[in-house]
């Protein structure tokens, strides 16, 4: 199979998983790619390959970037063929890697009534995933999607989400990564509507996740001086 155009990778302890997203500029796909670091790196037999398209009976592809739980390795919904999607992808470590029992998918694009579709990056908080808002078919966003994984992955109880795109009076959405530091959760500034920005926006994981008063925002566009807009990805 094509095993080309990945976006953000994944790490369980011994394997990396490659996160599907694009193989040409028009056709999302779903084939994740897995490389084995017990091999030598350029051994064919230390990487495999799975089709997780049609998982569930969906026609999902276009991820972008992923997280791991402990057990599991979740896939965030970026875009496909139909356009900014919600379906999300899982992955079973304790399964094999190539059987369809080890995959399930969930459709997000709709969770609470909102349109939750199109994230850039995941964070794990210990219990719960974050899927970090980017942008859905019509503009950016800032329509957080949070999967408790105590619960069922395809039960619709386990989601929620929070529109967090006016914290503090700000423009907060369009976000290009997370991160989590013990207690709260970071959305790294990326792009809104027409150019870079540099909002960003914090999750405090002490307070409920559908208060207003557990979100705040800063512009931290002009820092220093500088023209601090525009990051993917974060690190703590």
């Amino acid at each position: 199979m094509t095993t080309k155009g990945y976006h953000g990778g994944i790490y369980d302890g011994r394997f990396v998983y490659f996160v599907p997203h694009a193989d040409t500029w028009t056709h999302n796909h779903a084939r994740v790619l897995r490389y084995d670091t017990q091999g030598p790196f350029t051994n064919v037999d230390s990487w495999v390959a799975y089709d997780a398209e049609n998982t569930g009976g969906m026609t999902n592809g276009g991820y972008c970037g992923g997280v791991h739980d402990g057990r599991y390795i979740y896939f965030v919904p970026n875009s496909g063929i139909s356009g900014y999607h919600g379906m999300a992808l899982r992955y079973d470590t304790q399964g094999a890697f190539t059987n369809s029992g080890s995959w399930a998918a969930y459709d997000a694009g709709n969770t609470g009534g909102l349109n939750t579709k199109g994230y850039w990056g995941g964070v794990f908080d210990g219990r719960y995933v974050y899927f970090v808002p980017f942008r859905d078919s019509s503009s950016v966003h800032g329509k957080v999607l949070r999967y408790d994984t105590q619960g069922k992955f395809t039960n619709v109880t386990s989601w929620t989400a929070y529109d967090a795109g006016n914290t503090g009076g700000l423009d907060s959405k369009g976000f290009g990564g997370g991160v989590y530091d013990g207690q709260y959760v970071y959305f790294v500034p990326y792009w809104n509507t027409l150019s870079p920005h540099g909002i960003a926006l914090r999750y405090d994981t002490q307070g409920a996740f559908t208060n207003s008063g557990s979100w705040m925002a800063y512009d931290a566009g002009n820092t220093d001086g500088l023209n601090t807009k525009g990051f993917v990805g974060c690190v703590l």
